[in-house]
C-alpha cells in the first residue's frame, strides 16, 4: 500500500488573444465601458486587485507550461534632469505690486507640460498631462512653500506611458491562492495609432512554407524571433478556426513595398492575397482593438491625467485640491512623489485592466491556459506472490478442518449405528449441554474399557440411552472414588 500519490486532472487560468472594449467609429466612441472604468479606478483606489478567473478544485494545482494574454504595460522614467525653469515678475495693478512667477517646464511629445507657480495662485504640486492617443504623460512635481526654487524646494519630473502590451506568465495555485509570476513583456515598439497592438506568435507557424510568405512580404525575423509585429487589422467576430477575422492592415499594407507588390501570389494591387492572409493562423495572432486602445487613450487616460493638484500653503494639506485620478496619484506609496511611487501605482492600473481584458474577452478566441491537480490519495498494490503464499496455508488449514469434520461424522455414525436401535446418526454435537459427559468421565478403569464405544458418541440423545442401561455405584479406588458398573 502506498500513501500520499499524486492524482492529476486538467485545471485552467484565464488568458485571451484578443480584446476590444465595445467601441466603434462614431459617437459610441466616447463611450467607455463601466467595467472598464471600475477596473481602472480599482487599480487606482483599491487596496485589494481583482483576481483572474481559474478553475482547481482541490485548491493545489501546478501549470507546467507558460502562457500568454494580451495586456496593459506601463513604464515610468524620471525626465528630471529635462525640467526647464523659468523666474519672471509680473505686474498686477490691483494689487500695485509686482509678484514673482516661477514657470517649470518639461517637454513631451505632443508639445510643453508646464506648473506655474506664483502671482496670485501660488499654490505648490503638481501636474500632469496627456494629449492624445499614445502619448507620454508628463508629470512635475514640485514640494514646498516658497514661489521660487531653492534648496528647500524638491522638483521632480517624469514621463510615463500606458500601453497595450503581451504579457507571458508562469502560474501555480496554491491552498486556493494563484500566485502569478510575469516572465517577459512584449510590445510592439512602432506601433501606431492606426496599428494598435497586433502581433503574431512563430512559436505556432512551424510550415517553413508559411515563414518564406512572411519573409516575402517583408517581415524581418530569425529562428530565436517568438514575437513578430503583425500588421492587421480587426475585421469583425467570426470563426476562429478559419483565417477570416484578421486582414494586413489597410493603413500600412505590406504590398505598398515595391520590394512585396512585384509578387502576384501575395499582393493584388494594394491588398493582400488569401495566401499571404493565411501565412500566419488566427490562433497565432494577439491583437487588441483598434478602437478599443484609442478610446482607451483618449476618453479615458487623457481625462484622468489631465489637470493639476494644489497644496496651498495656508491650508497645510498635501494634495489638497484635484481631481480624484491625480490626487491618488500624488498620495501613492510614501506620498514623497519617489519613481517607485509612481511606477507602483501605474503597474496597479495596468494589472487590473489586464485582468479585466483576460475575463471579459470573447470567448471563441480565449482558450485558458490548462494546467494539473494534484490531490493526496491511496493507492493499493496487491503483490500476489506473498497473497498466494497466504492462501495456500488457509486453503490447506480449511481441506485439513473439513477431512477432519467428515471422518469424525464417519467414525461417529458408525458406532451409532451399533448402539442405536433406529440407526440414526449426526455429523453435529450437541451432548456439551448434558451433565452425562461428565459422569462418564468419571467412570473406574474396568468400567471404561466395558463403555469403550461411549467415546465416539457426540448426541445427548446416545448419552442417555447408553447410561438408562447402566448402574453405578462409588468405589473406591487407586484413582480415588470413582463410579463402577454394578453390572461388571
Amino acid at each position: 500500500m502506498n500513501l500520499g500519490t499524486l492524482h492529476v486532472c486538467l485545471q485552467t487560468v484565464a488568458d485571451t488573444k484578443l480584446y476590444q472594449s465595445g467601441t466603434h467609429v462614431g459617437a459610441a466612441m466616447n463611450t467607455i465601458p463601466l467595467p472598464v472604468q471600475n477596473a481602472v479606478y480599482n487599480g487606482l483606489f483599491a487596496t485589494q486587485k481583482l483576481d483572474v478567473a481559474f478553475t482547481c478544485r482541490t485548491g493545489n494545482c501546478t501549470f507546467a507550461n507558460k502562457y500568454s494574454s494580451v495586456a496593459y504595460c506601463s513604464s515610468c522614467m524620471d525626465a528630471t534632469a529635462e525640467l526647464k525653469t523659468t523666474v519672471s515678475e509680473e505686474f498686477y495693478p490691483d494689487l500695485n505690486q509686482s509678484l514673482t512667477i516661477t514657470n517649470v517646464t518639461l517637454q513631451t511629445e505632443d508639445g510643453e507640460v508646464t506648473l506655474s507657480r506664483g502671482g496670485l495662485d501660488p499654490g505648490s504640486g503638481f501636474l500632469g498631462l496627456v494629449s492624445s492617443a499614445y502619448s507620454e504623460i508628463g508629470i512635475i512635481r514640485c514640494d514646498g512653500a516658497s514661489n521660487t526654487l531653492d534648496e528647500d524646494q524638491t522638483v521632480r519630473g517624469y514621463r510615463c506611458r500606458l500601453f497595450p502590451c503581451l504579457k507571458t506568465f508562469a502560474a501555480n495555485i496554491s491552498t486556493g491562492k494563484l500566485e502569478e509570476r510575469i516572465l517577459e513583456e512584449n510590445h510592439d515598439v512602432s506601433a501606431t495609432a492606426e496599428t494598435a497592438l497586433s502581433m503574431a506568435d512563430l512559436d505556432c507557424v512551424n510550415n517553413p512554407e508559411q515563414r518564406e510568405i512572411l519573409k516575402r512580404l517583408g517581415y524581418e525575423f530569425n529562428e530565436t524571433t517568438r514575437w513578430l509585429p503583425y500588421n492587421v487589422s480587426l475585421t469583425g467576430l467570426s470563426d476562429p478556426g478559419k483565417n477570416s477575422l484578421y486582414i494586413p492592415s489597410i493603413y500600412d499594407s505590406p504590398c505598398k513595398k515595391e520590394s512585396v507588390a512585384k509578387f502576384s501570389d501575395l499582393c493584388n494591387g494594394n491588398k493582400t492575397t488569401s495566401k499571404a492572409n493565411e501565412a500566419v493562423p488566427t490562433r497565432c495572432i494577439y491583437n487588441v482593438g483598434l478602437f478599443s486602445a484609442m478610446s482607451l487613450q483618449n476618453n479615458l487616460f487623457t481625462r484622468m491625467f489631465t489637470g493639476t493638484v494644489r497644496n496651498y500653503p495656508n491650508y497645510q494639506y498635501p494634495g489638497f485640491q484635484g481631481n480624484d485620478a491625480l490626487m491618488a496619484i500624488y498620495n501613492a506609496g510614501s506620498g514623497n512623489g519617489t519613481l517607485e511611487d509612481l511606477q507602483g501605482i501605474m503597474r496597479n492600473v495596468t494589472d487590473t485592466l489586464t485582468t479585466h481584458m483576460r475575463r471579459a474577452s470573447d470567448s471563441k478566441f480565449s482558450e485558458p491556459a490548462k494546467g494539473e491537480m494534484y490531490e493526496h490519495t491511496t493507492c493499493v498494490r496487491v503483490r500476489w506472490g506473498w497473497l498466494s503464499y497466504a492462501a495456500t496455508v488457509v486453503g490447506l488449514l480449511l481441506l485439513f478442518f473439513f477431512w477432519m469434520v467428515i471422518f469424525s461424522g464417519i467414525t461417529q455414525s458408525r458406532a451409532q449405528i451399533q448402539l442405536s436401535e433406529d440407526g440414526a446418526s449426526s455429523f453435529f454435537s450437541n451432548s456439551k449441554s448434558s451433565i452425562l459427559p461428565v459422569l462418564f468421565h468419571g467412570l473406574d478403569n474396568e468400567t471404561l474399557k466395558y463403555a469403550k464405544d461411549l467415546s465416539v458418541l457426540n448426541q445427548e440423545k446416545g448419552l442417555e440411552k447408553s447410561a438408562k442401561q447402566m448402574t453405578v455405584k462409588m468405589v473406591l479406588s487407586e484413582q480415588g472414588w470413582k463410579l463402577s458398573s454394578v453390572d461388571l
